[in-house]
């Protein structure tokens, strides 16, 4: 059996650390299944030279990306349509994922400028005390439910179907 050695990099926006621990995990599964990771923010990134495949993720925040993230794209648009490419979104929490919320995530344009191959939506975390005070008003407003809901077997499977889709057109 041949290795290959593809290089991938997991560029992510969080916001109070559920999602960049979604990419680490994500970069554990990928690094399982025989690619070579690297997890970052976007302001870490000068260049994606290095790297043939490229995973972009962010929280969502009533219905959007992280502003930081939507400028990533921007940015380096042109460089990851030239890349394999994979996008996810966390978000949502609560133990009934709500099928509304898969259309609520506002994510059509960045597919479109980033040519990704597909996007994974996965639900998240929400720890009140790493909230602000207006993040707070507003989840006590909207009753969001307090709790770790990340599906990790969830992620894992995602992570596999990607590397088996890299590895075989690689």
């Amino acid at each position: 059996m041949t290795t290959k050695n593809i290089k991938a990099l997991l560029v992510v926006g969080s916001r109070h650390g559920s999602t960049y621990a979604i990419a680490n995990y994500l970069s554990a599964s990928l690094n399982k299944e025989g690619l070579n990771t690297v997890v970052a923010y976007p302001e870490d990134i000068t260049s994606l030279d290095a790297y043939d495949v490229v995973f972009v993720g962010s929280a969502v925040y009533r219905g959007k990306w992280l502003k930081q993230m939507r400028e990533f794209v921007d940015d380096f648009a042109d460089e990851i349509q030239t890349k394999k490419c994979y996008l996810f979104s966390s978000g949502q929490v609560g133990k009934h994922p709500m099928p509304e919320y898969d259309s609520a995530v506002h994510v059509d344009d960045i597919l479109e400028k980033t040519g990704a191959a597909e996007h994974a939506l996965f639900t998240g975390e929400l720890d009140k005390s790493k909230l602000g005070l207006a993040e707070r008003v507003v989840a006590k407003v909207s009753k969001v439910p307090e709790g770790d809901y990340r599906n990790w077997d969830e992620i894992d499977f995602w992570a596999k179907q990607c590397a088996s889709k890299i590895m075989s057109e690689s």
